[in-house]
């Protein structure tokens, strides 16, 4: 009889068909361990930046550093993760129903002869017929899903490459501020041993003397305070790159050379501009892509889906073949609130959508007016600068001709040491301005480097 084959081939195909389970427990201790292990020559970086065209450098300059944070940082790791998940809910998505299979075997005990063979079998599947495009809503939304995530993972990129970037910058300019605020206590002390050769002669007072050593006692002081930001400015340069602060413990690093602000951008250009990259737009239109196709599911899910179900029975001897058709699921309600809770998200994505781009029209107007500040900020402290030198130029050919003594050239000295240290924290703050307005326009105003844009390899584990 050939009815117990067809179970044993039912039997087989729903075995082989069974996934296997791998766990992947963690180890809370081990990654904090590991975490704590980083460093920038780590065999892993070093791979991770040959694949991507570079080396590990002498000394680290932005677009090196950023590599490295792409490495290591868990929130890109995150992202690519999520990345993956997107792309296997897809999958999910496209798959059709999967039929039901049903078996029964039975003995007839009828005590008689009558009957050619006592055992009964009976073999029913059913499939289910998926009807109002349930199947092509759940590809769309998988579909938005899969994007919404890769331009997450492409946000998360940026987002760390500005930080690393904002990092560095500090980080270089503590030291330009370290020098500055140096030469400014020797200059400081240069007034105070005029002042006191002065004092000396007879030719000041002793309160000329105690303000110019009160003056240096500050600039000590600012000396003191200046190099003292270097330690938070190298913690903030470690958490962007998802190190230890102990990992750039001999490391050197540079900034890219500070950049001036363009002089009257083109506003109109830029918001246009921004309104089509920002990744953030971008999100919220994915993510009211979703709501959309919910949406569209929820309708689907009013019409009812059609089920079949072919089978086959073998009763003592006797075969028999027959069809089932349901209806299974009936919405009968028409399926009124999840549809009712699919436009009321809908709603809010569309809003979403005009909150992001108002918030990236906000973010490029302030930039564009930061950036005029400090553009006429570093203008006003050039000028300052300016006038302090030509007045140090005027004293230093009257001390020549013998109309003034040596001690007032070191004291008009002081006021150009000073604003020239000014006209610099100007100039970088004029940069950080640069660098806030080309990330508030996507890149814009200077061409993407390679470095920051979403990485594509996998990063430290």
């Amino acid at each position: 009889m050939w009815h117990p084959v067809l179970l044993r081939l039912a039997l087989v195909s729903s075995v082989t068909a069974c996934a296997h389970y791998t766990p992947a427990p963690l180890d809370p201790v081990a990654t904090a361990e590991g975490l704590a292990s980083r460093r920038l020559d780590d065999p892993g970086l070093t791979g991770y930046l040959s694949e991507h065209g570079a080396a590990v450098p002498d000394v680290w300059g932005e677009d090196d550093l950023v590599l490295a944070a792409q490495y290591f940082q868990p929130a890109l790791a995150a992202a690519r993760a999520s990345r993956r998940a997107a792309a296997a809910a897809l999958l999910t998505a496209r798959t059709r129903a999967r039929p039901d299979m049903d078996a029964e075997a039975g003995y007839g005990i009828t005590g008689t002869d009558a009957v050619e063979s006592p055992w009964l079998v009976a073999l029913a599947s059913v499939f289910t017929l998926e009807l109002g495009g349930k199947r092509g809503a759940r590809i769309a939304a998988a579909r938005a899903r899969a994007a919404a995530a890769e331009l997450e993972l492409a946000g998360t990129a940026d987002g760390i490459a500005r930080a690393v970037r904002v990092a560095v910058r500090e980080l270089d300019a503590s030291g330009g501020r370290i020098e500055e605020a140096r030469i400014e206590r020797e200059a400081a002390e240069a007034v105070v041993a005029a002042a006191r050769a002065r004092y000396a002669r007879g030719e000041a007072a002793r309160a000329e003397v105690s303000a110019a050593e009160t003056g240096a006692i500050e600039a000590h002081a600012q000396q003191v305070a200046v190099a003292a930001r270097v330690f938070p400015a190298r913690t903030a340069l470690a958490a962007a790159l998802g190190v230890p602060a102990a990992a750039l413990d001999g490391v050197q690093t540079r900034a890219t050379p500070p950049r001036a602000c363009a002089p009257d951008p083109p506003a109109d250009s830029l918001r246009r501009f921004a309104l089509m990259q920002r990744v953030e737009v971008g999100q919220a239109l994915a993510t009211y892509a979703v709501a959309e196709a919910e949406l569209r599911l929820a309708v689907a899910g009013s019409y009812p889906d059609l089920a079949l179900g072919p089978g086959f029975t073998w009763d003592q001897g006797v075969g028999r073949w027959s069809v089932l058709l349901g209806l299974p699921r009936l919405p009968l309600d028409g399926n009124r609130g999840p549809i009712g809770e699919a436009a009321a998200q809908r709603e809010v994505a569309a809003a979403r959508v005009s909150a992001a781009q108002l918030q990236v029209l906000a973010e490029v107007e302030s930039a564009v007016a930061e950036c005029a500040a400090a553009r006429m900020e570093s203008s006003g402290a050039d000028s300052v600068v300016s006038a302090a030198e030509q007045r140090l130029d005027a004293v230093r050919r009257s001390y020549q001709r013998g109309e003034t003594a040596a001690a007032d050239t070191a004291v008009a000295l002081l006021p150009v040491v000073r604003a020239r240290a000014a006209a610099a924290d100007a100039r970088r703050r004029e940069s950080a301005a640069a660098l806030a307005l080309d990330a508030a326009v996507a890149g814009w105003t200077t061409p993407r480097r390679a470095a920051a844009r979403p990485p594509i390899g996998e990063g430290a584990r």
